[in-house]
């Protein structure tokens, strides 16, 4: 479906003043340096309300990137990981010619939100992704974190509302 990252000339983005980069990256680089992060994530999104525990399935997203269907994009910082969006890539049953990909989840540490960082991700991400064929990028938003004005200042429109149910 996608190329794999060695494969691929990432579209790259570099503010030397501030050191930051954005940039495609293996799954498993990025699993062996971005734990904290992940807890932050979750931490921030669930704010001890947790529908379900934190257990991310790592042997599946590199599963999925040999499949060459999650794309991952960094963003560092003085070389460490400051923030990510991962992307699923999959062909819809009523497209099934047409790449569309999911964002899996996007996050920037609280302490380096500031400027145009986010939006960048995005933009960079979306560069990436039509490099790869897709044609169509679905975000979702949550109400503990609503970064919608960012999405709707990279021209990203409502698509559809979801609502989701836990069972315990």
């Amino acid at each position: 479906m996608a190329t794999k990252p060695s494969e691929l000339t990432p579209a790259n983005f570099e503010d030397n003043r501030n050191m930051i980069r954005i940039q495609r990256e293996n799954v498993k680089n990025v699993l062996k340096e971005a734990d904290q992060l992940f807890v932050e994530h979750y931490q921030e999104i669930e704010g001890g309300r947790s529908t379900a525990p934190l257990n991310l399935n790592k042997q599946r997203l590199v599963d999925m990137q040999n499949n060459n269907s999650i794309v991952v994009i960094t963003v560092r910082k003085d070389g460490n990981i400051i923030g990510y969006s991962l992307y699923s890539l999959y062909y819809p049953l009523e497209y099934c010619k047409t790449i569309f990909a999911n964002n899996e989840d996007i996050f920037i540490k609280k302490s380096e939100r500031k400027g145009h960082l986010g939006l960048n991700l995005i933009r960079l991400s979306e560069e990436e992704l039509k490099n790869l064929g897709v044609k169509k990028i679905n975000y979702s938003v949550t109400p503990v974190v609503d970064f919608s004005p960012i999405l709707k200042r990279a021209g990203y429109e409502i698509n559809c509302v979801k609502y989701s149910k836990y069972f315990e």
